[in-house]
């Protein structure tokens, strides 16, 4: 993915004037931040870890992003999972965060109010836990340097780094 995605059609929100975040950011590039989420904040003991993205170039009204990966194994506390995909082992969800909604808690386990529905959800196959936490990982490091969108208007990025089996969206 050479090209960015971001372009001057859109005037990035001043998010630091309307939500700001104190707290200085894992990840940072010029498409925005990124904040690695503690693990009461991605859900239940599924999951395996998460990004609160802040990228105001990618959509003219909401400036930030939820990105969760978890595995499909039993967890005590969990719902079984649903696998979709046969073979899956780990899901991938991002979600756009309601702009109206401070986001600063979630950082701190607080609950995440989102818009409905995903932006992006996949089921895919990795050997272990630590390859599909690398791959959320360099999802978000690829948002922040402006390469990957988390906008729905450019999913087709998110299927070619995921494959679009099983793939859930609005």
């Amino acid at each position: 993915m050479s090209e960015s995605p971001m372009t001057d059609a859109f005037r990035p929100i001043d998010v630091e004037r309307v939500d700001p975040i104190t707290a200085a950011p894992d990840l940072a590039g010029p498409g925005g931040r990124a904040w690695r989420l503690p693990l009461t904040a991605a859900g239940p003991s599924s999951a395996l870890g998460g990004w609160l993205l802040e990228a105001p170039w990618a959509h003219p009204f909401w400036h930030s992003y939820l990105l969760t990966a978890i595995h499909l194994r039993p967890a005590g506390d969990a719902a079984p999972a649903v696998i979709v995909v046969p073979g899956a082992t780990h899901e991938l969800t991002l979600l756009a965060l309601d702009p109206k909604v401070p986001r600063g808690g979630i950082l701190r386990g607080g609950p995440v109010h989102w818009l409905q529905p995903a932006n992006f959800v996949a089921q895919f196959a990795r050997a272990t836990d630590a390859e599909a936490l690398a791959e959320a990982d360099a999802a978000a490091q690829a948002v922040v340097d402006g390469r990957l969108s988390p906008d729905t208007d450019l999913r087709a990025q998110w299927v070619a780094r995921f494959g679009g089996g099983g793939l859930r969206h609005g």
